[in-house]
């Protein structure tokens, strides 16, 4: 596009100097040839109306002008062959008088000009080039034809000289334009090869290549444009491979979280397959095989639901907190128990605005994580309150904390902080990732507030207090 662009801009102004310098000569010659017939009929004028009177003088005399004819046009003859012009005078087909010593001249047609015309103007065409004035004389001498030669050539080679002066300077300003216009070009269509060389860039994978933005001109918005285009680029491109990085991860957590209670149910199965046993290890593998099983179904469990929530999302309603807050008692009751934990609830708004199933379901995932992070006496509060026009649930425990690593991934599928705890008790590292689908479909932000030693704080936060 470049060459093409500078190749179709020179031939254009070409085209249109040249056809300047053109008109500008043909001007020239029009208007230097026009200012010659104009002198030359002058003075055609001026010999003939003296010539004229000369002869009436004669002829009042009683003399024959005719015979004193040389006598009176020796003066003119003289002055005008001097300046490149000479005269005739012809009578009929008769030449009375010829000044004209130029054996180039052209020959004069003694009949012209016609009966009825004042006079005639010729122009040779050919080198030398000549201008002839044929004008008739006033009655009684109408018979007799003035003739006024005058050569041109100098006119011409004037004009001749100009023309190549002309297209001497049009060339040099043509070639000057030529670099001018290639330079110009070139700025202009800079921009355009920096903006083609960084596009190639990001395709090869460059996504940090960036254009210089100069000066506040349409060049500078379609390089910010492109800068903006490229960052977008960066960033999605980020976000999908950071998206295909955690699909990945999530790929190779579930088939390790699949490998393992697999080989055990394997194992046991191959074990009750061919060992000879007695009631007591048939019962013992058989509760083994329970467990795994049981580990599996928890599994696929939570891995519908999380599809589930993704993919419905939620079904947003008005909430009764103690009715929430009693069904998530009663799930857990049991388990609390056992571990001697106090769970206390705290109601403190009346209704919130969501899904009550998904509600239930992430309370419990989160106070059971509260469950398993307290090595002893656990304690834990579960609120619901009203801060800064915003409705929160709050879910507060006394373990043993997370650093801010553990606080980077908690919400990562199958990531565990106790490993070993989690896994015994049946945990697949997914309750914080349904947890945080949960909190995306009611448009709430789940945030995590821990330090180690001094217990955990997970606080759902909705976009507006409820009703």
């Amino acid at each position: 596009m470049k060459t093409r662009t500078f190749l179709t801009t020179l031939v254009l102004f070409l085209l249109f100097f040249n056809g300047a310098i053109c008109a500008v000569t043909i001007f020239s010659l029009k208007s230097s040839l026009g200012t010659a017939k104009e002198q030359r009929l002058a003075e055609h004028y001026v010999v003939a109306s003296a010539l004229l009177q000369d002869m009436q003088a004669l002829h009042g005399r009683g003399a024959d002008p005719a015979a004193s004819l040389a006598q009176l046009m020796r003066p003119y003859g003289q002055f005008y062959t001097k300046h490149g012009g000479g005269f005739l005078v012809y009578r009929g087909q008769e030449c009375l008088y010829s000044s004209v010593s130029d054996p180039e001249a052209p020959l004069a047609d003694p009949a012209a000009p016609a009966a009825g015309q004042d006079r005639l103007l010729t122009v040779q065409q050919t080198d030398p080039f000549y201008l002839s004035v044929a004008g008739r004389l006033a009655p009684p001498f109408e018979d007799y034809v003035l003739v006024y030669q005058s050569r041109l050539s100098q006119t011409i080679h004037a004009w001749r000289r100009l023309c190549r002066l002309l297209y001497l300077a049009g060339a040099v300003c043509s070639l000057l334009l030529a670099l001018c216009l290639l330079l110009l070009v070139s700025r202009l269509f800079r921009p355009l090869e920096q903006i083609h060389a960084a596009s190639q860039q990001i395709a090869r994978g460059e996504y940090g290549r960036r254009l210089t933005v100069r000066g506040r001109d349409e060049l500078a918005g379609v390089a910010q444009s492109f800068n903006h285009m490229a960052a977008e680029i960066e960033a999605q491109m980020a976000a999908l491979n950071q998206a295909a990085a955690q699909k990945q991860q999530f790929a190779d957590n579930l088939a390790h979280e699949l490998r393992t209670p697999l080989t055990a149910i394997y194992g046991y199965a191959e074990y009750l397959q061919k060992a000879a046993l007695t009631e007591t290890d048939r019962q013992a593998a058989t509760g083994y095989i329970l467990s795994e099983c049981r580990r599996l179904q928890n599994l696929a469990a939570q891995l519908l639901e999380t599809a589930v929530v993704r993919a419905d999302g939620a079904a947003l309603q008005p909430v009764d907190t103690a009715a929430l807050f009693a069904a998530v008692r009663r799930t857990l009751q049991p388990k609390a128990e056992k571990l001697g934990a106090q769970i206390t609830f705290c109601p403190q708004l009346p209704t919130l605005r969501g899904d009550p199933a998904l509600l239930e379901s992430l309370l419990i995932n989160l106070v059971e994580n509260a469950l398993n992070a307290c090595s002893r006496h656990p304690r834990i509060l579960v609120q619901a309150v009203s801060e800064g026009g915003r409705a929160l649930l709050r879910v507060q425990d006394n373990g043993r904390g997370m650093t801010g690593g553990e606080l980077a991934r908690i919400k990562e599928a199958f990531y565990r902080v106790d490993k070993a705890r989690s896994r015994a008790a049946g945990g697949a590292g997914l309750g914080l990732a349904l947890c945080e689908q949960i909190a995306a479909a009611h448009e709430a932000g789940l945030v995590f507030d821990s330090a180690p030693g001094q217990g955990t704080t997970v606080t759902l936060c909705f976009p507006a207090c409820s009703p």
